[in-house]
């Protein structure tokens, strides 16, 4: 038997993903110059058949259909209301029999007869909210009919059941996990008492191999075989099995509730009677002592089980659905990248800034000021300016507003740089920008003028207390000191996930989703299931990435719309987790056309088996019929552009995370295909690489300048041509000033703002946010001891140092210092 990591080194080093097809053949050159691509980037596929089948993997697929699954219910559905069909009962007797299935979620679900029985009427469940395929006509009425069932399911108040029950069903499932795990300790120890010396260098490679989950036999030291033998020969448990029907039934319940105008709001419902565990603990005693009542959401739930699939040893969790569900629930919740869209040009409207007009920065005013320093004292034919001190480098404590006069025609100047400020005056205030700008020694100095505000009249409030919060700093607040732990597993997931990494033997378990049945004894696998093996793993992989990216996409994006320094503490973490070289190492495909058109899909194993012009709602209108988009791709090429060029715009430190050269050379694949995102994006990444390249570089690349002209937005003076020399002192300064910044705004707003008296800074926001305290709490933060130890110990958990967290691990650090070829 072969371990889990000999087998995914022999998948990865067996070719390249991208050139996989569905017929077996390879991509034919494509001259992306020339081909018109019609994808567009949304939040939701057009076609909800492909979001639903990225939902089930091939061999998952081939189980349902093996556990007749269409015989059972009917069965079942005859017994208890005399009814042959599912169609032919009325809303009250369909709502009837949903009761009597969940039901069955109140009894015990330890030993094998009760899972069993769990296990089957989940299914049930999934396949009412799947439609009833078997009494659809045609995809349009099984579609209808899911939707209407999941309508019932709402009705029924299913979703906190399937929540619990899925939160009991992954407890027992490690609780039975560490059993065997247990077992296969203390064997071991009773085989190592025999072992001679010559033993002893496998019993350490054991030791130093306990983070990789699901192994079960020992490890295959040669590390080669073909592709066929490592995916039939792959000795790995597979993933509950009820713990994916049930997220099955939520994804599901999901999409088809996701346009309801109150559902966003059932999906961050705290769930009564539910608990989270401390990971230092046994399970055992987890079970046993249920001391913290948080009761989470769906949301906290689903990251719960994120952080638990990273450190829990042995968990048969299905990652690539728990990440599904919590990007959609989260897109639902707080907004997709539509609504943030629209939301950015309703705040740009009222702040009178008109969308495609020139911009400006801060340092463009400073430096006028400051050049203009000779004519301030002028009466003569001049006009009186009050411009606020950040633009001038003077301190809050000296004063608040600068006065100066300036003749006409330097004051119509004046007056264009700071009508075209961007962001405008009204919504740097609103964000809490961190003003940052040179004084005359040349050294960073934030200013706090419009970060924080004190008003003598009114005792200020935290953000934490303060009424009516977006949905985002709700779900902020409640996970500030997570975001170290979801972030980093989010990008560890998305290490193991994309294929430009080929050799991937990190702790990371993707495979459990899509083990397939071992062939019996002396016969071979087939070549078609060699293929669908390879193929399922391919698609799998790149449906992972698809979500993950999506995740951190949507959470960078609301920060940065929400509040400055929640956008900062974020990046800041995916900086120093060594993003960078990560979403780098994703966009350098040898061959881009391959990868953006590559065919990682089975067309009869879909659970939807559309005709293959009809897949996506992105198909392009080649004269080459047999051309098609990989949406899932083009999807996770936009989010690392966008991730990357906003994790190091403004901060020119961290463009020496990769080499500028060879960070151009892996952008240049990309600045020639003709999609409107990827070209922008690409685009505006080179124009921040463009001051630390080479004349030389400059020179050979003009058709890349010059497109920069045409399609990037050029601030108003803008020196990106000029070459910028790195200067490692003081860029190293003003992220050492940015973390004390946002470890203060932290404490100050999330942490410890109730042992803090007398306060007098407190982060300023025009619109009133924070989190939905008890009235109580909200009239005044003069709190006793009782209340308190209350909050301390019932309400939220509190830590007293920094909320940065930065986790390192060793072997993801080895493999993303890796030179990208």
């Amino acid at each position: 038997m072969e371990s889990l990591s000999s087998s995914t080194s022999s998948l990865k080093s067996s070719g390249d993903f991208s050139t996989v097809s569905s017929n077996g053949s390879g991509i034919k050159a494509i001259n992306l110059k020339e081909i018109e691509i019609n994808y567009q980037f949304k939040d939701f596929d057009d076609d909800i058949r492909n979001e639903i089948n990225e939902l089930y993997s091939y061999s998952e697929l081939g189980l349902l259909k093996k556990s007749n699954i269409t015989t059972l219910f009917y069965q079942d559905l005859f017994e208890y209301t005399s009814k042959t069909k599912w169609l032919d009962l009325n809303e009250i007797e369909k709502i009837d029999y949903l009761q009597h299935l969940i039901q069955y979620f109140e009894l015990s679900i330890k030993g094998a007869d009760n899972f069993n029985r769990y296990l089957i009427k989940s299914r049930f469940i999934w396949y009412i909210a799947q439609g009833v395929k078997e009494e659809s006509s045609d995809i349009q009425h099984q579609l209808n009919n899911s939707k209407n069932n999941c309508t019932l399911l709402r009705k029924a108040n299913y979703l906190p059941i399937l929540t619990k029950t899925l939160l009991l069903a992954s407890k027992i499932s490690n609780e039975q996990q560490q059993q065997l795990q247990q077992q296969n300790d203390n064997t071991t120890t009773t085989t190592t008492t025999t072992t001679t010396n010559s033993d002893k260098p496998h019993i350490s490679h054991k030791r130093n191999n306990n983070h990789l989950k699901n192994i079960n036999g020992p490890k295959n030291t040669t590390g080669t075989g073909s592709l066929s033998n490592s995916l039939m020969k792959v000795n790995v448990k597979r993933v509950d099995p009820l713990m994916a029907v049930l997220l099955d039934i939520i994804y599901l319940f999901i999409l088809n509730n996701k346009d309801e105008p109150t559902f966003k709001e059932e999906l961050f419902e705290p769930l009564d009677g539910c608990y989270t565990y401390n990971l230092n603990n046994s399970l055992n005693d987890n079970l046993n002592e249920l001391n913290s009542f948080d009761n989470p959401n769906l949301i906290s739930i689903m990251i719960q089980l994120l952080i638990e699939f990273n450190e829990v040893d042995g968990n048969l969790y299905p990652i690539k659905k728990i990440l599904m569900v919590l990007w959609r629930s989260l897109t639902v919740f707080i907004g997709g990248f539509e609504f943030l869209e629209k939301e950015k040009e309703a705040r740009l409207k009222k702040a009178n800034f008109k969308k495609g007009t020139s911009k400006t920065r801060t340092t463009d005013i400073s430096n006028f000021i400051k050049s203009t320093s000779r004519y301030h004292s002028q009466q003569k034919s001049s006009i009186l300016h009050k411009v606020n001190t950040h633009y001038l480098g003077t301190s809050k404590e000296y004063k608040d507003h600068d006065v100066f006069r300036l003749p006409t025609s330097l004051s119509d100047s004046l007056n264009v740089l700071q009508t075209n400020l961007y962001p405008p005056e009204q919504i740097r205030k609103e964000i809490g920008i961190n003003y940052y700008s040179s004084n005359n020694n040349n050294t960073t100095t934030p200013h706090t003028e419009s970060d924080f505000f004190y008003d003598p009249n009114n005792k200020p409030k935290p953000r934490i207390l303060i009424e009516n919060p977006s949905n985002f700093e709700r779900f902020y607040c409640l996970n500030a000191s997570n975001f170290s732990k979801i972030v980093i597993i989010l990008l560890k997931i998305l290490l193991a996930s994309t294929p430009v990494v080929k050799n991937y033997t990190g702790p990371i378990n993707l495979i459990a989703e899509i083990v397939i049945d071992q062939p019996t004894p002396g016969s071979s696998a087939s070549l078609y299931e060699t293929m669908q093996s390879a193929t399922d793993f391919f698609r799998h992989k790149e449906i992972i990435s698809k979500s993950t990216l999506g995740i951190l996409l949507l959470i960078v994006k609301h920060s940065k719309f929400n509040q400055h320094l929640q956008f900062e503490y974020i990046t800041k973490i995916m900086y120093e987790s060594n993003a960078l070289v990560l979403l780098y190492k994703c966009l350098n495909h040898e061959a881009v056309e391959k990868y953006l058109y590559s065919q990682n899909y089975l067309q009869s194993e879909e659970y939807f088996n559309i005709e293959q012009n009809q897949t996506s709602s992105n198909n392009n209108n080649s004269s080459d019929s047999n051309l098609q988009e990989n949406y899932r791709n083009f999807f996770s090429t936009i989010c690392s552009l966008k991730l990357i060029q906003k994790v190091m715009k403004h901060h020119p430190s961290r463009i020496s995370s990769l080499s500028p050269s060879k960070s151009a050379n892996i952008l240049k694949k990309y600045c020639i295909v003709n999609q409107q995102l990827i070209k922008l994006y690409s685009l505006k990444i080179m124009k921040n690489l463009v001051p630390f390249q080479t004349k030389k570089w400059k020179q050979i690349n003009m058709r890349i300048i010059s497109d920069i002209y045409l399609y990037v937005p050029i601030h108003i003076n803008d020196t990106w041509l000029l070459n910028h020399n790195y200067d490692p002192p003081q860029t190293d300064e003003y992220e050492v000033l940015l973390q004390e910044k946002v470890e203060e705004y932290h404490r100050v707003n999330y942490e410890q703002w109730y042992k803090t008296e007398n306060l007098d800074l407190v982060y300023k926001n025009e619109q009133v946010m924070g989190c939905n305290i008890d009235q109580d709490f909200l009239n005044t933060i003069e709190l006793s001891k009782e209340e308190r130890d209350a909050i301390q110990n019932d309400r939220l958990r509190y830590t007293e140092g920094s909320s940065i967290i930065f986790i390192n691990d060793s072997l993801e650090d080895e493999l993303l210092a890796k030179n990208i070829n």
